[in-house]
């Protein structure tokens, strides 16, 4: 019997094509046959379509002999072979010499060092399959070839330096492109805060078309404003609303502002209590709007929270349950204000409100040390951040089920002392969008 290995499937689709490349570009180098296929239940979740129904992926796509592939790996090494978990962190320089014949492997492979040898024969396995060719055709005729690029800033957070690539990746990639003056270039994003809109041209334009509501920055990132820029942008806005506005200002996170920004990230609790005295002063000589606009700030610990309560009208928590609104309560006294955000999910099954609730949450943890290291704080363990976090976890950071259940959520933050409410709409068949359902169903009768 050939000698094999197999490679788990985990993620949405982007990640298979990585572990596809890594199945190909490993069996390639040992020389063996391989099989690919998610891991056994309770192992990270394959979502979304497989590979195989987008893609053609030459002979490997057919279901017969995808079935035979991995009834012959099972033969040939039993039901539970020896598995390798490769992370994020390890350098496929050091894993590479490594891998054996016999192996199941699991990862996410994402960098081109698991496969350049092979990166022709790679991407002839990515054409996509001829009905999805044509229905786009047809849906855009008059569209030039095309090159699309998908930057994200939910992936590689493990890499060293940060949370997103760098440009000068993004342009590598398109210089490595023959004949690229051929191509239409077409930029996805989903990272509403680094690359998304500008929060306060946002702002003036829902202002101007509406007399009523209220808007503010949740937040507004101080190292990508000046504090006279931040000044007149937040001024502006409060006059055009008739001041329907409070400005929130925050640090953010180091790999954005490092990384994607390319900006300094040093002490940034020091940078924040140099800002705000340069912020309330700024000269401003527009039309001031006629009250004061509100600031407060990001904060999760206690120094930055004993800043914000001093120095402005309060704080904005984030990504917390109401056991941190009545610690933050009981530190910053009954005056500041306390705006707590509340993601929520209209969704009485819990198997899909809590797939919906963990890919919203898998953004922030175990990734992101700040709001981990909140929430152990609060008393949670290391098992409650593992393998998409525990159903407590979930259940505690996201409020789901009933209007009746999630305004209970509402209300333990407003009685552990929040002043306000900021409610974040997940919806559970889309990842970007907010739930206009739970809006109108959650808005003050």
């Amino acid at each position: 019997m050939a000698a094999m290995i197999r490679v788990r499937t985990a993620g949405r689709m982007g990640n298979q094509m990585f572990q596809l490349a890594f199945a190909h570009a490993t069996s390639r180098r040992l020389n063996v046959d391989f099989s690919l296929g998610p891991g056994p239940r309770g192992a990270h979740a394959t979502l979304g379509p497989p590979l195989w129904s987008f893609f053609e992926l030459g002979d490997w796509a057919g279901p017969a002999l995808r079935w035979r592939r991995r009834a012959a790996f099972r033969l040939r090494h039993g039901p539970r072979p020896k598995l390798v978990e490769v992370g994020q962190q390890e350098e496929p320089g050091t894993v590479l010499p490594r891998l054996r014949d016999g192996v199941e492997y699991a990862g996410f492979f994402q960098s081109e060092q698991w496969f350049a040898d092979f990166s022709d024969e790679i991407g002839a396995l990515f054409r996509v399959r001829s009905a999805h060719r044509q229905a786009f055709a047809a849906r855009f005729p008059d569209l030039p070839p095309y090159i699309c690029m998908h930057v994200r800033r939910a992936d590689y957070l493990d890499i060293p330096g940060g949370w997103a690539l760098p440009t000068s990746y993004f342009r590598d990639a398109l210089a490595a492109i023959a004949d690229r003056e051929r191509y239409a270039l077409i930029v996805v994003s989903d990272d509403p805060e680094a690359v998304g809109r500008e929060p306060f041209a946002h702002s003036g334009y829902l202002a101007a078309k509406t007399d009523k509501l209220i808007f503010a920055t949740g937040i507004a990132n101080i190292w990508a404003r000046d504090p006279i820029t931040m000044s007149a942008a937040s001024k502006t806005v409060g006059e055009l609303s008739s001041g329907r506005f409070v400005l929130g200002i925050g640090v953010s996170h180091k790999p954005l502002v490092l990384n994607l920004r390319g900006h300094s990230y040093d002490k940034p609790y020091s940078y924040m209590k140099e800002y705000v005295p340069k912020l309330k002063s700024a000269i401003y000589r527009a039309p001031a709007p006629k009250e004061e606009v509100p600031i407060v700030i990001a904060a999760l610990h206690p120094k930055m929270l004993a800043f914000a309560a001093a120095e402005t009208h309060g704080t904005h928590t984030y990504f917390v349950p109401p056991e941190h609104t009545k610690k933050v309560r009981e530190a910053i006294g009954p005056k500041p204000w306390i705006c707590a955000a509340q993601a929520v999910i209209l969704e009485n099954d819990a198997t899909k409100a809590r797939a919906a609730a963990r890919t919203y949450m898998k953004t922030y943890v175990p990734r992101l040390p700040n709001y981990t290291n909140n929430l152990k704080n609060l008393g949670w363990k290391d098992e409650d951040f593992a393998n998409g976090c525990s159903d407590a976890l979930v259940d505690a950071i996201v409020a789901w089920g009933s209007e009746t259940k999630i305004r209970d959520r509402i209300d333990a933050h407003l009685k552990a002392g929040a002043t306000h409410v900021c409610i974040l709409p997940v919806k559970v068949d889309s990842e970007s969008l907010p739930d206009e359902r739970a809006m109108e169903a959650l808005a003050p009768k």
